[in-house]
């Protein structure tokens, strides 16, 4: 069925999940004539989209709570000053985009200090004769985490002593690489 391939992915939105289940429903009710594409799933970038959109309308609701000016007044700026003049409010936004935590479609949406997004978790899929099957977990604080739901066929640990074993690691990119051209 998969020409013998071992593959194995991450899978970023929960489709059990209640927030997902509705716009799902919603997304599939659209005119194909009006919405081009609406027959086929979104694709994962647009909940990551659509996460990012509802966390920056969290951060301008939570300034605009803290009263803190957003506005320009009538003042664009100069968008080609040279050195780059920073928006007077950045460090705000900045800050409170931080700060956001919510339930996006991609799950939990929150940030540490540094802005990298912290506390969620992704599925771990292996595609078998008879479909996808979960096996694990990923998040940033356990990294892979393997569980086992159901016991494992005869035939997927036969043969594995002479096999080749591809591992993937994905790692942070280094401000200074030890090899230099």
């Amino acid at each position: 069925m998969h020409g013998g391939a071992n593959v194995t992915g991450f899978q970023l939105v929960d489709f059990s999940n209640p927030m997902v289940i509705k716009l799902m429903q919603r997304w599939n009710k659209l005119d194909q004539r009006e919405y081009p594409g609406s027959d086929a799933p979104p694709k994962y970038t647009s909940a990551l989209t659509y996460d990012g959109v509802m966390v920056m309308a969290e951060a301008f609701r939570n300034l605009r709570r803290q009263k803190v000016d957003i506005s320009r007044r009538g003042n664009a700026g100069d968008c080609l000053a040279n050195p780059a003049a920073p928006w007077n409010q950045g460090i705000d936004m900045e800050r409170t985009l931080k700060q956001v935590r919510l339930q996006g479609l991609t799950g939990n949406v929150q940030f540490d200090h540094y802005g990298r997004r912290v506390n969620y978790t992704m599925d771990v899929f292996e595609l078998k004769n008879n479909g996808p099957r979960r096996i694990g977990y990923w998040n940033d604080a356990d990294k892979l985490v393997l569980i086992q739901d159901s016991p494992l066929l005869p035939n997927d640990t036969s043969g594995i002593e002479n096999r080749t074993v591809v591992v993937t690691t994905i790692m942070p990119l280094m401000r200074n690489p030890i090899l230099r051209n």
